[in-house]
């Protein structure tokens, strides 16, 4: 497969599991080599799908506003524990 050109079925899975979490457990959409080699394909292509679109949100996210001494140890504390 030539790798300058899109796969419209990798970008429909990559966008269904950035959008769900989900993806093919068999890694149809992914050509060439045994289920080995494919699941290693997915798991990169996954994962870097994932890291960018992190990232893209990461540059329009707004700070949070903590003042410099905040313990954020505190902090997390009393927004998850029980009590």
């Amino acid at each position: 497969m030539d790798s300058n050109k899109v796969n419209p079925a990798l970008e429909s899975e990559i966008e269904r599991y950035l959008k769900t979490g989900d993806h093919d457990q068999y890694y149809r959409a992914w050509p060439d080599g045994g289920m080995l080699l494919r699941a290693q394909k997915v798991s990169a292509a996954l994962r870097d799908a994932l890291i960018e679109a992190v990232r893209t949100r990461a540059r329009h996210a707004a700070d949070a506003g903590l003042a410099p001494n905040t313990d954020l140890e505190a902090l997390t504390r009393a927004k998850v524990c029980p009590w």
